[in-house]
């Protein structure tokens, strides 16, 4: 993905290829110093990359100054999202996640909503960040600086089913900006256990970037989830559930081949052209040249 790593973060993103690695750290750290020594990294400011790719380092350079500007977007929008109701967690996800921006990159964002009301979170979502003019829609080709609301599960169906090498380097880069509830962290991965079978190691999510909620956000939400939280409420989410089916049903790319749209009361996914596949398959092809597809 054209981007240069510090020492630390090959470790921490090191794909399950062998079945052993160096586990003390000055082992690690003598595994890339015999690797630069062989010509098979190479190094400069910290980072490391592959032979002929030392443009890569200026570029990593100006995407994280980049990546800065668009985090404190991202935390700027999503900070309205603490008055809305059933929001448990909203990660940043994508390049949004990795540091991997450049000026056209949107953010992109999974939603953790309360169970039994994932329709009408996405309801009051979008419709706040609409409001906001902030919100990518369907049919932006690109739209910098908008929030990407493509993936959302609940608080009670935390499993992502979609194991692969792709998936697995996407989730362990997660960051939260809102997480309301401490155990969510733990709970997500043990139900996306999945993860560690593509991955080495799962980091501690970084919670540098997380926005406390404050006394008058959580006031208006839980208020809401009181009045919700009654036959109203499961009417506007039978409601909510009805109208944005419909929707989803009438949008071409949701029939797009190798499109990944799926929608239920458990989790909402919406990544129509999504380059898993191509990834995919690239980087099987690059295994196999290496003798270490299994």
């Amino acid at each position: 993905l054209d981007f240069p790593l510090k020492a630390g973060e090959i470790f921490d993103r090191l794909v399950n290829v062998h079945e052993e690695e160096p586990e003390i750290e000055a082992d690690k750290l003598k595994k890339i110093v015999e690797l630069v020594r062989e010509g098979r990294l190479e190094t400069m400011g910290g980072n490391y990359f592959l032979p002929g790719r030392e443009y890569l380092v200026p570029l990593r350079l100006k995407k994280e100054k980049i990546w800065k500007l668009k985090i404190k977007k991202a935390r700027r929008a999503v900070r309205w999202l603490h008055f809305l109701p059933y929001i448990k967690g909203v990660l940043a996800s994508g390049s949004l996640a990795t540091g991997n921006t450049d000026e056209l990159s949107d953010l992109d964002v999974l939603i953790i909503a309360g169970h039994g009301r994932i329709w009408t979170a996405r309801f009051l979502v979008t419709g706040l960040l609409e409001l906001l003019g902030v919100r990518r829609r369907s049919w932006d080709k690109v739209a910098p600086d908008k929030i990407c609301l493509n993936h959302y599960i609940t608080d009670f169906s935390l499993l992502i089913n979609l194991p692969s090498a792709y998936n697995a380097q996407t989730y362990i880069n997660l960051k939260p900006i809102i997480l309301n509830d401490g155990r969510l962290e733990n709970r997500f991965k043990e139900e996306n256990a999945w993860v560690l079978d593509h991955v080495k190691h799962w980091p501690v999510w970084d919670s540098g970037y997380k926005i406390e909620n404050s006394f008058f956000p959580k006031i208006i939400s839980m208020l809401c989830e009181k009045i919700f939280d009654t036959w109203l409420g499961d009417w506007l989410e039978k409601t909510a559930e009805r109208y944005q089916e419909r929707r989803i049903q009438k949008n071409p790319l949701t029939y797009i081949p190798g499109s990944r749209v799926s929608y239920s009361d458990k989790q909402l996914e919406f990544h129509p052209e999504s380059p898993e596949n191509i990834v995919l398959a690239k980087y099987l092809n690059r295994l196999k040249r290496l003798n270490l597809a299994r």
